[in-house]
C-alpha cells in the first residue's frame, strides 16, 4: 500500500468511501473521522475557501469573530464567565459595556498606560498610594472599601481577596455571589467609582464614598423608573400552523437534526396532498459530519431527487432553514461545500418549474422536526405510507 492515494479510498464512482480499504489502513478513531466525510460531486473547480462564512469568502467580520473565540479558548478565565448575567443586568446599557471593557482591560488606567509604553506615574489617582490596577480601583483603595461598606458588602470583597488571582475572576465570583438587584447596583457602584477617579484626575474634584453610593442608587432607580414609564407596544403573535397546498399540489416538509457532536445526520420528510393527508413518511440517518446548513441543503436535494423519481408534478418544499431556502432562491453561489449541494439543488429545480422551495417557522414544521429527532429509534432508511398510530397525533397536532 505504499503508493496508496486518497483516490485509491474511494469505490470506482468516486461518490463513496471503499470501507473496507479504510478501515484496513487506518486506526478505528481515524477510519471513523474518514468515513464521515461526505463524499459529493464538485460543481466548481477547487478553490481556497474561508471556512468561517456560510458561502466561503472573507469578511471582517468572521475574522472579528475569530479572534473572539481564539482569545476565550487561550483564557481559562474567559469560557468560565457568564456573559448572559451581563447583558440581562436591569442597568443601562452604558454600564454594562462598561463592565465588558472592565473585564478585557480596556479601561485606561495608569498601570495599564505604562504597559503600553505611555510614560506616566501610575499610583492610584485617588489615594496616591499603590499601582493603579482594576483591582485596586475597585477593591483594595480605601475610596472602594469604604464605598462596599455603606453597601453591606465589604466582607465578601474581604473574603474574595484573600484568593484573588486576577482581576476578571474575583469580579465574576463577586458577582456570582449576588442577587439579581444587588448585581445591577454593584455594576453600577462600580461605574460610578471609575467616574470619580475620573473627576479626580481632570477636575481635582474628590467625592465623598456617601457620595458615590447615592448616586449609583438614584441614577439606577431613574433609569429603572423611566424603563417602566416607556410602555413598550405589546406585539401579538400568532403560532405558525401547517397549511395544506392547493389542489394537485403536493407540500413536502423536511428537517434535519444533528446528533452526536454533528457526527451523525438525522432527517425526516413528510409528504402530504391538497387534503392534509400524509402521503410518504421517511426517516434516515447517515453518520457524516457535516454543518447545520450543509445537513439541511443535503436533505433538501434528496428530497427533490425522491420526487422526480416518484413522477410528482407539483410539489412545495418546505424547510425552517432560513440560509438554505434563501440561497436556493438567489443567484448566490458558495464555493464551498453548501455551495455545491445547491448548485445541484438548483439544477434539478430549474427543470421542473412546478418545484417550489419556501421557508417555513419551525412550529408548522414540527411534524418532519419530530420525524427527524426519532430517527435513530427506526432502521434507515425507514419509509411509510400509512399513518402509523403513534404519528396520528403529530399530524392532527400540526394542522391544527
Amino acid at each position: 500500500m505504499q503508493d496508496l492515494i486518497v483516490r485509491d479510498l474511494f469505490h470506482s464512482d468516486l461518490s463513496t468511501w471503499n470501507a473496507d480499504v479504510v478501515n484496513s489502513n487506518f486506526s478505528f478513531t481515524d477510519a471513523a473521522a474518514i468515513l464521515s466525510i461526505p463524499l459529493r460531486h464538485r460543481a466548481h473547480a477547487d478553490i481556497r475557501v474561508w471556512q468561517h462564512t456560510i458561502d466561503g469568502s472573507y469578511s471582517v467580520k468572521s475574522i472579528y469573530n475569530c479572534c473572539i473565540n481564539l482569545a476565550a479558548e487561550t483564557n481559562n478565565v474567559q469560557q468560565n464567565i457568564d456573559w448572559g448575567r451581563i447583558w440581562q443586568l436591569k442597568a443601562p446599557p452604558r454600564v454594562r459595556s462598561f463592565i465588558w471593557r472592565l473585564v478585557h482591560q480596556c479601561l485606561p488606567t495608569r498601570s495599564r498606560l505604562v504597559q503600553k509604553g505611555i510614560p506616566c506615574d501610575d499610583t492610584c489617582v485617588v489615594c496616591n498610594e499603590l499601582a493603579e490596577t482594576p483591582m485596586h480601583i475597585f477593591f483594595v483603595c480605601s475610596k472602594a472599601t469604604s464605598c462596599w461598606k455603606l453597601l453591606k458588602l465589604d466582607n465578601l470583597v474581604r473574603d474574595l481577596l484573600v484568593t484573588a488571582s486576577d482581576f476578571p475572576s474575583t469580579l465574576f465570583a463577586f458577582f456570582d455571589r449576588l442577587s439579581i438587584s444587588q448585581m445591577a447596583l454593584a455594576a453600577m457602584t462600580l461605574w460610578c467609582l471609575w467616574k470619580c477617579r475620573n473627576s479626580k484626575l481632570w477636575d481635582s474634584v474628590d467625592t465623598l464614598p456617601l457620595v458615590v453610593i447615592n448616586r449609583a442608587r438614584d441614577t439606577l432607580s431613574e433609569w429603572s423608573y423611566m424603563q417602566q414609564a416607556k410602555h413598550p407596544v405589546q406585539e401579538i403573535t400568532h403560532d405558525a400552523l401547517w397549511e395544506k397546498p392547493p389542489l394537485t399540489v403536493v407540500k413536502c416538509n423536511v428537517d434535519c437534526v444533528l446528533f452526536n457532536n454533528n457526527s451523525i445526520m438525522g432527517y425526516g420528510l413528510c409528504f402530504k396532498d391538497s387534503m392534509g393527508l400524509l402521503l410518504l413518511g421517511m426517516s434516515n440517518y447517515e453518520f457524516l459530519r457535516v454543518t447545520p446548513s450543509e445537513a439541511e441543503a443535503s436533505e433538501l436535494l434528496e428530497e427533490v431527487k425522491l420526487s422526480i423519481a416518484r413522477g410528482m408534478q407539483s410539489v412545495i418544499f418546505e424547510s425552517d432553514c432560513k440560509i438554505v431556502v434563501y440561497v436556493v432562491n438567489s443567484s448566490v453561489n458558495p464555493h464551498n461545500e453548501l455551495g455545491d449541494i445547491i448548485s445541484y439543488c438548483k439544477q434539478l429545480l430549474s427543470l421542473h418549474t412546478n418545484y417550489f422551495v419556501r421557508f417555513v417557522r419551525r412550529q408548522a414544521n414540527k411534524v418532519a422536526h419530530n420525524i427527524a429527532r426519532a430517527s435513530l429509534s427506526h432502521p434507515s432508511p425507514h419509509i411509510f405510507s400509512d399513518v402509523p398510530s403513534g404519528l396520528n397525533t403529530l399530524l392532527l397536532n400540526d394542522m391544527n
